[in-house]
């Protein structure tokens, strides 16, 4: 997904929400929902924005147990309209630990919003921008290298080396993402700079830990 595209379902959500909802304060589920919560925040007229830490999702496209709280929020909340912000709902899982986070806080209200929504999923926000047909992993513009660089790690769990090209093939080929030339050859470079992977002669190989 492009930036401008994320915007724009920002944009959307934001016109479902101020129908109905006027927020106080707008909580962002880090670290999916930090930049939707932000563009929320300008949008809606909210100034106060705070985070809440959730580990759920290990490897790209891979879900890994419970969500769990990792960091809270320090804010007082309570007696106040409080809007939950995430970018997507898969498994829901996120959506659902913070909102009962959240509730022991005592707001006033408390609502649920996501760029978002994965049809069949059991937790259903209270706003949404855009409906996902069948479960798929969306990459998002703000952890583009981040899963790049997780699935360039299954590729290459082989140990077998593989080129520029068979690498771009197979994120095709497993993940659906079509990436360019030019592009592939520029995350490759950035994933060997942080020493996940280095080139063994024209092809690139996962360094042993």
């Amino acid at each position: 997904m492009s930036w401008d595209e994320s915007f724009r379902l920002s944009a959307v959500l934001a016109a479902k929400i101020s129908k109905s909802y006027k927020p106080d304060i707008i909580i962002g589920i880090a670290r999916g929902g930090w930049v939707p919560a932000r563009n929320l925040c300008d949008l809606l007229d909210v100034h106060d924005l705070a985070s809440i830490k959730i580990e759920h999702w290990g490897k790209a496209a891979m879900p890994t147990g419970k969500a769990v709280i990792k960091y809270g929020i320090e804010a007082d909340i309570a007696g106040k309209n409080v809007l939950v912000v995430d970018d997507i709902t898969d498994t829901g899982e996120s959506v659902k630990a913070a909102l009962a986070y959240i509730k022991k806080k005592n707001p006033k209200s408390l609502k649920s919003a996501t760029l978002m929504h994965v049809s069949g999923c059991p937790v259903i926000p209270d706003f949404y921008a855009e409906t996902v047909k069948g479960w798929k992993w969306i990459i998002f513009p703000w952890n583009v290298m981040e899963d790049v660089e997780r699935f360039t790690r299954e590729l290459l769990s082989s140990n077998r080396p593989l080129s520029s090209s068979e690498i771009s093939s197979g994120f095709l080929r497993f993940y659906n993402l079509s990436l360019s030339p030019a592009d592939t050859a520029k995350a490759l470079q950035e994933i060997a700079r942080r020493g996940v992977i280095r080139k063994v002669g024209e092809k690139w190989a996962k360094v042993r830990r």
